[in-house]
């Protein structure tokens, strides 16, 4: 098992840790095709027109602790 932190944000002064533990991810070749990809253009970016490298993970068990707030 791995022990990791997750973090998140509510605001810029609330600010949450959390510890999670999983075993490591086990990356796997994927292949998609998009139409339109608008997440780079909403950003003033413009793609290479080149297939994407993908990978994705299958799912997995973790444990997972409530997040406390970091003062």
């Amino acid at each position: 098992m791995r022990k990791c932190r997750l973090w998140s944000a509510a605001s810029r002064d609330r600010v949450y840790r959390g510890e999670i533990h999983h075993p490591r991810w086990r990356l796997q070749s994927a292949e998609a095709e998009f139409a339109r990809n608008s997440m780079a253009e909403a950003n003033g970016l413009t793609l290479p027109m080149q297939k994407a490298l993908l990978h994705f993970a299958r799912r997995q068990d973790m444990v997972a602790w409530a997040p406390q707030r970091i003062a």
